[in-house]
């Protein structure tokens, strides 16, 4: 089967909040949301999805906000 392919930069500023409730996603976890929601009826050999993260909030950050200590 041909395909075709958009190569897609995602940015996304969220507040700190979401963060303090557990919010840390990962490639995997943009990418599961691709493939499940917006391509949620779409067989699986009809989609391939790959989102790199380029830059990311600092983990010290994220795990402090998350209330871990360091």
């Amino acid at each position: 089967m041909k395909t075709q392919k958009w190569v897609l930069k995602v940015e996304l500023e969220i507040s700190e909040n979401w963060i303090e409730d557990g919010f840390n996603p990962s490639a995997e976890t943009f990418e599961d949301l691709i493939r499940d929601g917006i391509l949620g009826y779409a067989y699986d050999h009809e989609k391939k999805v790959k989102v790199e993260i380029k830059k990311s909030p600092n983990p010290k950050t994220v795990r402090e906000l998350q209330g871990y200590a360091n």
